[in-house]
């Protein structure tokens, strides 16, 4: 009795397995997005047999494939499948029967890319771009962010943003630097939760980098890949890039790589890569560091550097030179940045000190995202050939293996796609004579316009305009005393402004009791007053026995003027009868502001 029982059983069990159709035959779990595919693989998949029970419990062995179609699951137990990457997820409770399937779809003619998705651990991946040093943080300056940074509001029209999509370990979000900065659309792949918080700290580096180095109106995407072990899978990667691409990210930083890559043959990032630069997304990745797997610091060597898709960056230290203590070099550097003994946003508010190329990639990302911001709508091969053309060319000529194609400085960039003064209806065209000196006061903050949307360039500047723009430049300092003069009211906005001019003795008044505010600042006293400020220096020389008209220069100004014409601050003002220095002639907004251009920037 007892073994017909037995065989009873066994039979309705065998039933019960035989009566589920076979992996091959289910139809795909269908993930409309990305974010829908990281969600499918952090759900459980349902159990179809009283033997898979007790396996479901552990996370599935999980093979990725890149096909049109997929015809076979190759035994699996589920498969996911999103459609607008040609992606199949196939996953199995038995290794064994995974490393299977993965030969049987390296073979199958349909499959263009297939990978195992193995874990792999921060010290494999991050820990090789990583360093602690001593110093001070210096690259925004050196690569001329900071002007974009701190005169957005005037060089960008209202509306212009920009998305940078930092693939890490996370970040503290609550951190000062990326106060108000991180996109919601921020997500942890290693979790599937909206809770990004950084265990390793290198995520938070890398994103408070490129909150640092960018206007507010870049968002910092922070896209979580690493948990709290610290171990990532490629499939977490790959998804979140796939993420990235479909939720507005114009640039992707990826401080991460994998070693030995030439042996490994990896490619399962090769097709998204290749999607981004075709839709105008920039990739950077960090070149890799010298490691004991890999020693020879080859930058071809380390995946996903080694792809022409990507942004690659090498590291240099603060005199601009390569740093070969630990920064990778090859054929697949593109372009170097500060990499060495940089401040970054360490989890818990505060900073630390790091070297590494996992720290130059966010300035080329930071970079990357400023001339999207100057450039709206540039391919993704303009915006890498507007970083080679603004480059200082390091090391020797040309491109070569440890600097890329130089080092980027964009301040004339800036200078070059965004006109300050275009919302002004009078803002002189770009090629006449008055425009950069307009532009760079207005850039500046130095000037105004004179109403919402003229700027008047014609207009004759008075005493009172110019001792505000010296005062503006000399960082609005406060002073502290009275005015011996009656036509300076307290409450005027220029008040200060004389204030100062008068204390420091740069400017005197008109007489004892009168500074004059509205009187116009003719071409001579400009000349003084910059003169005076540049603390009199040596002014002997003939430069103005060249002008008919020299004679007509004061006594007290002459000195000034031989100055001012030997330095190209001033030069001759075109008549019917030559060019002649008109010392008396009054100085219009225009010419004062290209004066001060040419002084400033001497």
């Amino acid at each position: 009795m007892k073994k017909r029982l037995l065989t009873l059983l066994l039979a309705l069990v065998l039933a019960a397995s035989l009566a589920v159709p076979a992996a091959a035959a289910q139809a795909p779990v269908e993930a409309a997005s990305a974010l829908e595919l990281a969600q499918a693989m952090a759900a459980p998949a349902p159990t179809r047999s009283l033997f898979r029970a007790r396996a479901a419990a552990a996370e599935p062995t999980r093979v990725v494939a890149f096909a049109p179609a997929l015809a076979d699951g190759y035994g699996a137990d589920r498969v996911l499948h999103l459609a607008a990457w040609q992606e199949y997820v196939l996953e199995f409770s038995d290794a064994g029967t995974a490393q299977r399937a993965l030969a049987r779809a390296q073979s199958d003619p349909d499959v263009t890319d297939c990978f195992l998705d193995e874990p792999v651990t921060a010290d494999d991946t991050l820990a090789g771009l990583w360093d602690e040093r001593a110093s001070r943080s210096w690259g925004g300056h050196e690569m001329g962010l900071t002007t974009l940074r701190h005169q957005a509001d005037v060089l960008l029209p209202a509306g212009r943003r920009a998305t940078v999509a930092v693939i890490d370990t996370g970040a503290d979000c609550t951190h000062p630097l990326l106060a108000g900065r991180v996109s919601a659309r921020s997500y942890d792949f290693a979790n599937a939760t909206a809770d990004m918080t950084d265990v390793n700290g290198h995520g938070t580096a890398t994103a408070g980098l490129i909150a640092d180095l960018t206007p507010d109106e870049v968002d910092v995407m922070v896209l979580r890949v690493y948990d709290d072990d610290n171990l990532s899978k490629p499939s977490r990667v790959l998804t979140a890039l796939e993420y990235a691409l479909e939720n507005g990210a114009t640039v992707v930083n990826m401080s991460l790589g994998w070693p030995n890559a030439i042996e490994k043959g990896y490619s399962f990032l090769n097709n998204v890569l290749a999607q981004a630069y075709a839709s105008g997304v920039v990739v950077v990745t960090a070149a890799g560091n010298r490691t004991q797997s890999n020693p020879t610091g080859d930058a071809d060597d380390v995946y996903p550097a080694n792809q022409a898709a990507a942004l690659t960056v090498s590291a240099v230290d603060r005199s601009r030179t390569f740093d070969d203590s630990y920064s990778a070099s090859g054929a697949s550097v593109d372009l170097c940045a500060p990499g060495s003994y940089v401040t970054v946003a360490a989890p818990g508010g505060g900073t630390a000190v790091r070297s590494g190329t996992s720290f130059a990639a966010p300035h080329i990302a930071a970079a990357a995202a400023c001339v999207l911001l100057a450039q709206p709508g540039l391919s993704a091969a303009r915006v890498r050939q507007t970083l080679y053309g603004y480059a200082d060319d390091l090391g020797d000529p040309g491109r070569d293996d440890e600097y890329g194609h130089g080092f980027p400085v964009l301040t004339q960039c800036f200078h070059d796609r965004l006109c300050p003064g275009q919302r002004f209806v009078d803002m002189p065209g770009a090629g006449v004579w008055s425009h950069d000196g307009l532009d760079y006061c207005i850039a500046a903050g130095l000037m105004s316009g004179t109403s919402d949307v003229t700027v008047s360039p014609d207009m004759t500047a008075s005493r009172a305009q110019l001792v505000q723009l010296l005062w503006a430049a000399a960082g609005s300092p406060e002073t502290t005393g009275t005015l011996p003069f009656t036509d300076v009211a307290p409450g005027a906005w220029y008040y200060d402004a004389v204030r100062w001019a008068y204390r420091t003795g740069l400017v005197a008044g008109t007489s004892p009791t009168t500074f004059d505010p509205n009187a116009a600042v003719t071409r001579q006293d400009l000349a003084v007053i910059l003169y005076e400020q540049a603390g009199r220096p040596a002014a002997a020389g003939g430069e103005l026995a060249a002008f008919p008209d020299a004679g007509r220069v004061a006594g007290y100004a002459y000195a000034a003027l031989t100055w001012a014409v030997a330095q190209g601050l001033i030069s001759g003002v075109g008549t019917a009868a030559g060019a002649q220095l008109a010392p008396r002639g009054y100085a219009s907004r225009a010419q004062v502001a290209t004066i001060l251009t040419a002084y400033y920037d001497r």
